[in-house]
């Protein structure tokens, strides 16, 4: 993650990334000093069985806030949870195209700057 220098210790943070993998999500934490929240679609978080709730343990643990892509309403109460998180004066993250980047071998990732 490029720049991640110039986010602050403590306040209000908004991520937008470009989402070039799978693993993003998680490595951004790994990048920060604080916890960081993010939207990942809910099929992650309603899987059955075994691997289901281990998969829904995971990204609920990571920080993934679920969106239900099937209607707006799902995403209005995702971002909804994300205006809450800054108001809380949390990290979240959001990647603008809502998924993974079709023209990911000619991006650049999360690139952190102020202003």
């Amino acid at each position: 993650m490029e720049g991640a220098e110039n986010i602050p210790g403590t306040g209000p943070v908004i991520l937008a990334g470009n989402h070039l993998t799978f693993i993003d999500s998680m490595i951004m934490p790994i990048c920060l000093d604080r916890p960081v929240y993010f939207i990942g679609k809910d099929e992650y978080v309603t899987g059955k069985g075994l691997k289901g709730r281990a998969m829904a343990w995971f990204f609920t643990s990571v920080g993934m806030i679920p969106v239900d892509r099937d209607g707006g309403r799902g995403g209005v109460a995702a971002l909804m949870t994300g205006r809450r998180i800054l108001e809380e004066g949390k990290v979240f993250s959001i990647y603008p195209e809502g998924t993974r980047s079709p023209t990911a071998g000619c991006t650049g990732g999360v690139r952190a700057s102020r202003g």
